[in-house]
């Protein structure tokens, strides 16, 4: 609103793709990054398309407007093959405490599920489909309104290769 200088919300009808535009460039000169301006934008779109749903403005003057590239890719480093070795061996197989650990890290390292994931599964969540062996996955959804299952296929002898350690 201050951008545009719309000093009552009644106004929001004369706000164009123009503003928009205007606004996204002057938020790019502020060096913001891309995924701040894509969440601006995106909380924009929310209002007016509200707005829309609500009859107090005939379009929304955000469709269509161009957002910047955001790089999806993610921080965290990979484990090479040595680290994930040692990684592995780091608790004593000896013990019970020490087995469980391997299980665990052998869990999170072989089928890449997340700490949450793997909080979660129970005994019942191993199934075996057509000679294959599954994990059932629970988890939330990255917004967090829901929930998904999913299966991960466990490696092929995963059972004979960490009972045997």
């Amino acid at each position: 609103m201050r951008f545009t200088g719309i000093d009552q919300p009644i106004r929001f009808r004369e706000v164009s793709r123009v503003h928009i535009i205007a606004w996204r460039d002057e938020l790019r000169r502020r060096d913001l990054a891309a995924a701040t301006i894509t969440r601006k934008l995106s909380a924009l779109a929310s209002l007016f398309d509200y707005l829309c749903d609500k009859h107090a403005v005939t379009h929304n003057p955000v469709d269509g407007v161009a957002r910047p590239k955001v790089d999806h890719t993610g921080k965290t480093p990979a484990l090479s093959d040595d680290q994930a070795k040692r990684l592995l061996e780091a608790p004593d197989p000896d013990t019970l405490k020490g087995k469980r650990d391997r299980a665990i890290l052998a869990t999170l390292l072989y089928h890449a599920l997340r700490r949450d994931e793997l909080c979660k599964l129970k005994t019942s969540d191993v199934i075996q489909t057509r000679g294959n062996w599954y994990f059932r996955v629970w988890g939330l959804t990255i917004i967090g309104t829901g929930s998904y299952v999913k299966s991960r296929q466990m490696l092929g002898n995963f059972f004979e290769i960490n009972a045997s350690k």
